[in-house]
């Protein structure tokens, strides 16, 4: 990521590219939405196939990690003329990061009250617990 941003920096200072905050701000929320999309998809697709939740979890974030380092292959092998084809490519990796955290709280905390839930109950069904 230092290696692209060094490179867009030069390129930006050999010849301005005008864009718009709207267009940064929509290709951020493409961004998004693609691991979003990737992440459900892993998520959902091995849960149908009764994969258990923790390997459901690893299949969700493994997989919709894996875009990144496809991208900076393609923008090194064809984007390296346009220094802006990096942005998203930034937007991505700190989105990702964002939104994985939210995301992985959620999920250690979904779990943390399953594993609560399944002691009551195992408790409760040896006559521990009222």
């Amino acid at each position: 990521m230092l290696k692209a941003a060094i490179e867009v920096r030069i390129q930006l200072a050999e010849g301005q590219p005008m864009f718009r905050l709207s267009t940064l701000i929509i290709a951020a929320i493409m961004c998004l939405a693609v691991h979003l999309i990737a992440l459900a998809a892993g998520w959902w697709s091995s849960r149908a196939l009764g994969i258990d939740r923790q390997r459901c979890i690893a299949v969700a974030f493994g997989g919709s990690q894996k875009s990144l380092p496809i991208s900076l292959i393609l923008f090194d092998a064809y984007f390296r003329q346009y220094p802006l084809a990096v942005i998203p490519i930034v937007f991505y990796h700190f989105g990702q990061l964002i939104a994985d955290t939210f995301i992985a709280e959620r999920l250690a905390h979904g779990s943390a009250q399953r594993q609560k839930e399944c002691k009551e109950e195992s408790a409760e069904s040896a006559g521990l617990l009222p």
